[in-house]
């Protein structure tokens, strides 16, 4: 007989053996046995299955209580893709080249060429541009001014401010000197910027020039300023001009009437009166253009010749000299014209040309601007 305390280990071992279901339940029950070694101590020795009985913790537990195992990921090459290698292929004849006949291709040359030439209208259109373009580049200026051609009369006098000359880039403005019968006053130095402005004597002395009594002046910059100092010969004191530029009118051509005697004068054909007695209107009628309150006579007698009526004063402009009455002041241009200032109104002029003496009819009445 086994004692009464070991019937209990023995029955828990059979039960595990028997079903792994109940060793759950079968080490629950050795736990008070193990709990309690007192109980332990009082096993008799010659008892031999304790060894068998701490074997039973070996056993494999349930497997519903085995951890589950992760997914193990897909590592499955794909399959490469099909190839044709070794496949017959029914070979295709090659695609046949059908050339145009020679005429053809002629007809076809000169039709392309036709098409790539230009209309005479687009031919004519491109020239438009062109000369536009060119014009608008030789312009400096938005607007071309207009060319004006004018006497001068200088005043020498202190105080007087000197005459101020419209000048444009790309044109010369001549100034022409002469004394008050016309005869040329000749130049003998000029002094100026010639990085402004040009005279046509950069790289050459005035010693080296011809005798003239013509200077050209021309800007050498759009909107040039500055001015100009000309000795005239046996003239001591200077003449000297404001230049300016980009103005509405250009000065073409500058007629100067310059005081004094003239050393290189031959024939006084006009006897002028003293500076003082000159006025600045007498430059207009010189140039043909008087002024706007200068009322029109009617002339008669001598083709060429010309008179208002301004300021009470009489002005006649002709090409003879003026010989009765006489006249209070004179001026000729280079070309010839001469204006004459009578102090009152006349009915009739004589003047003399080509050595006859002509007398010139003025009507009062029929006077008009």
């Amino acid at each position: 007989m086994l004692p009464s305390k070991t019937l209990p280990l023995i029955t828990t071992a059979l039960l595990l053996c028997a079903s792994p279901a109940l060793s759950a339940d079968a080490t629950k029950a050795t736990k008070p046995a193990q709990e309690n070694p007192a109980q332990a101590q009082q096993t008799p020795p010659q008892t031999q299955t304790t060894p068998q009985v701490q074997a039973a913790p070996q056993v494999q537990p349930p497997a519903q209580q085995q951890e589950e195992a992760p997914p193990q990921a897909d590592t499955t090459l794909p399959l490469p893709p099909p190839s044709n290698l070794g496949v017959n292929v029914t070979e295709e004849a090659p695609p046949q080249v059908i050339y145009p006949a020679t005429p053809e291709v002629v007809e076809g040359v000169i039709r392309d060429i036709e098409d790539l030439q230009l209309t005479p209208e687009q031919i004519e259109r491109l020239k438009r541009i062109y000369l536009q373009r060119e014009r608008q580049k030789a312009m400096p200026y938005v607007s071309p001014a207009k060319p004006i051609t004018r006497t001068i009369f200088i005043n020498l006098d202190p105080g007087v401010s000197p005459p101020t000359l419209r000048l444009q880039r790309g044109q010369q403005t001549s100034l022409v000197f002469s004394d008050m019968s016309g005869q040329p006053w000749l130049i003998q130095h000029v002094s100026m910027n010639r990085n402004l402005f040009s005279d046509g004597r950069a790289g050459a002395g005035n010693a080296q020039q011809p005798p003239t009594n013509i200077l050209p002046i021309e800007p050498l910059a759009p909107a040039a300023y500055g001015n100009v100092t000309i000795t005239l010969r046996g003239l001591s004191t200077p003449v000297i001009f404001v230049l300016t530029s980009a103005q509405a009118e250009v000065d073409m051509r500058l007629d100067l009437k310059v005081p004094g005697n003239n050393p290189d004068a031959v024939i006084q054909s006009v006897q002028t009166a003293h500076m003082p007695n000159l006025d600045g209107d007498m430059g207009y009628f010189l140039d043909g253009v008087p002024p706007r309150d200068a009322k029109r006579l009617n002339v008669s007698g001598l083709e060429g010749t010309e008179a208002w009526s301004f300021k009470n004063q009489l002005y006649v402009r002709s090409s003879a000299n003026a010989q009765y009455p006489a006249y209070t002041a004179a001026a000729r241009s280079t070309s010839g014209m001469s204006v004459y200032r009578f102090a009152q109104q006349h009915s009739s002029i004589t003047f003399t040309t080509g050595g006859q003496a002509i007398t010139v009819f003025i009507e009062q009445n029929g006077a008009s601007k």
